[in-house]
């Protein structure tokens, strides 16, 4: 794998934690969320913990072959996915993947 593609930068993100999108303005579930978890993503996203137990130390999936519908949406390079790993792995590559979606 290219160490310098977005695979290799996720290494599961969008298995780490859930993600759910803000309102915009505070809504009862963005406060029910945030009691739970953090905003991320430029306060666009609410994140709250729940690492999948699937998820192998090294960022694979140890029941790719049969996983649920939820995580077949993640197709690689969507933009459900590329959202998932500007959010989850800051720094250079957030801001490369960000700017390119732009």
């Amino acid at each position: 794998m290219n160490p310098d593609s977005p695979c290799a930068i996720c290494q599961g993100a969008c298995c780490e934690s859930l993600l759910f999108p803000r309102q915009g303005t505070e809504t009862a579930q963005d406060e029910f969320l945030v009691a739970r978890g953090r905003v991320v993503a430029d306060g666009r996203f609410i994140e709250v913990e729940s690492r999948c137990p699937h998820l192998a130390a090294c960022g694979s999936c140890g029941i790719y072959a049969t996983r649920p519908r939820t995580c077949r949406n993640y197709s690689v390079g969507s933009y459900l996915c590329l959202t998932t790993i500007a959010a989850r792995r800051p720094g250079e590559w957030g801001e490369r993947i960000r700017a390119a979606m732009k």
